[in-house]
């Protein structure tokens, strides 16, 4: 990979992505330059928080929560990190798609 200021360029191969450790939170598409992983090609957020989508849908946060974690939701999932620690992955567009509701 060859570093172009806040982005990089990720060689020609075979598939869509790759993804590289966390402590560099990017994700590459081949022969592009690509932003955050957080980030879409528009500059929007393509992950949205668990309040954000416990607003839309009028729930507790810890409701969402269980349904990431009991992976009751297609659009995203919810990772044991450690004991009793959880991280949470929701995907904005798969969101905004799937349930017909646009988050801001």
């Amino acid at each position: 990979m060859k570093s172009t200021g806040d982005f990089y360029n990720v060689p020609e191969g075979t598939g869509d992505f790759y993804n590289v450790p966390a402590e560099n939170n990017f994700i590459y598409r081949l022969g592009e330059e690509c932003r955050s992983a957080s980030e879409d090609t528009y500059g929007k957020n393509t992950t949205a928080t668990v309040e954000e989508v416990a607003r839309a849908f009028h729930k507790n946060p810890e409701t969402i929560r269980a349904g990431l974690k009991q992976g009751r939701f297609p659009w995203g999932y919810a990772i044991e990190t450690s004991d009793d620690r959880w991280s949470y992955i929701i995907n904005r567009r798969r969101f905004e798609e799937t349930e017909g509701i646009v988050l801001s």
